[in-house]
C-alpha cells in the first residue's frame, strides 16, 4: 500500500522543508502548482505524488527537497491517487473521469468504463471519485455508490453497506492491508474485507458531527479530522475521544506520519498534532500564489 505523509513541511523540526507551502510560481522547484492540496500518494519509490485543486499532478522527492509540477497535468482538478504498479498511476480527475497516469511519459489513458449507466453515476454527476487499490488486482472506486474493478478482468462489482446504514456522502480511502481496507464517509468508518462481501459500519458521528478526513497511526488509532476540529477512534475500546484546543475549529485534511505526529489542514494553515506530548503547534500559512 501506498503511505501518505506530509512529515516533510515540518517546520518546528528545522528541516529547512518550512517553505515549500509558502508562495510559489508555476513549476517551481521548492513549492506546489496550486494552492489547494486534494490527494496525497507515495510510491514504492517515496517519491510523493501530490494531486491540486486546478494546479494539476506535482511530483516530490523527499531526497532533494524538491518538486517536479507535471506541466501536461495544469488545469487539472486531482481528487484521487493510487499506485497501480511502478510505472503506472491511477487518477480521478474531478468530473473528467479516471485515468491511468504513466509516470515516465506523463501521459493520461482513460479507464475505459464500458457500463454507460457506471460511467455516468461515476464520472459525469459533478461529484468525486475516490481511488484506492486494496489488492494487487483489484481498484475500489468510490462515490456515492462505490465499486471494485478488476485490472486484468476488467469486471466492475458493486459494493454494498452491510445492515441499515446507509452511506451518507461520497466514500473515501482510509487504509489497506493484505485482509481488508478501512473508508469512511460523512458519518461513519467503515471495514471491507478481501472478498469484498460489503460495508460493515462503526463509530457513528453525532449528528451536528461530519467527518472530513480519517487517518490511521502506527498504534491503530484512527484519527479523525471533523468539523468540531480532531479526534480519534479506538477499535479496541469502541469509543471516540474529542482532542479539545483553541487553536482549530474545523479540519479539513489529516494524515498521519507513522512517527507520532498527526499533520492537520485547515482553511489556509496547517497544524501538527505530537500524539506522545498530546500538543497542537502552527506551521507556516499557505499563501495565496501567482501563476
Amino acid at each position: 500500500m501506498g503511505r501518505q505523509r506530509m512529515g516533510w513541511i515540518d517546520k518546528h523540526q528545522g528541516n529547512g522543508y518550512d517553505n515549500l507551502f509558502g508562495g510559489f510560481t508555476r513549476n517551481r522547484i521548492y513549492g506546489l502548482s496550486g494552492q489547494v492540496v486534494l490527494s496525497i500518494y507515495q510510491d514504492e519509490e517515496q517519491k510523493i505524488w501530490i494531486g491540486t485543486d486546478g494546479g494539476g499532478i506535482n511530483k516530490f522527492n523527499p531526497d532533494t527537497r524538491k518538486f517536479n509540477h507535471i506541466l501536461p497535468t495544469w488545469g487539472d482538478k486531482v481528487s484521487s491517487i493510487t499506485g497501480i504498479d511502478k510505472r503506472r498511476l491511477l487518477i480521478s480527475l474531478f468530473s473528467k473521469g479516471i485515468f491511468f497516469f504513466d509516470k515516465e511519459t506523463e501521459e493520461y489513458q482513460p479507464l475505459i468504463i464500458v457500463n454507460d449507466s457506471i460511467n455516468t453515476l461515476l464520472c459525469q454527476r459533478g461529484k468525486n471519485v475516490n481511488v484506492l487499490q486494496n489488492t494487487p488486482e483489484t481498484v475500489l472506486l468510490l462515490s456515492e455508490s462505490p465499486y471494485s474493478y478488476h485490472l486484468t478482468k476488467k469486471k466492475f462489482t458493486p459494493i454494498v453497506s452491510v445492515g441499515k446504514t446507509a452511506i451518507d456522502g461520497v466514500i473515501q480511502p482510509v487504509c489497506n492491508d493484505s485482509t481488508r481496507s478501512f473508508l469512511h464517509d460523512l458519518k461513519h468508518i467503515y471495514r471491507l474485507d478481501s472478498l469484498l462481501t460489503g460495508f460493515y459500519p462503526s463509530t457513528p458521528a453525532t449528528k451536528t458531527t461530519v467527518f472530513n478526513s480519517i487517518s490511521l497511526d502506527e498504534n491503530g488509532l484512527f484519527w479523525i479530522g471533523s468539523n468540531h476540529g480532531l479526534s480519534y477512534y479506538s477499535t479496541i475500546s469502541n469509543k471516540r475521544t474529542c482532542i479539545s484546543n483553541e487553536l482549530i475549529d474545523e479540519i479539513s485534511a489529516l494524515i498521519c506520519d507513522k512517527r507520532g505526529k498527526v499533520w492537520l489542514g485547515t482553511e489556509g494553515k496547517l497544524f501538527a498534532h505530537l500524539i506522545e506530548e498530546k500538543r497542537i503547534y502552527p506551521l507556516r500559512r499557505v499563501r495565496r500564489h501567482r501563476t
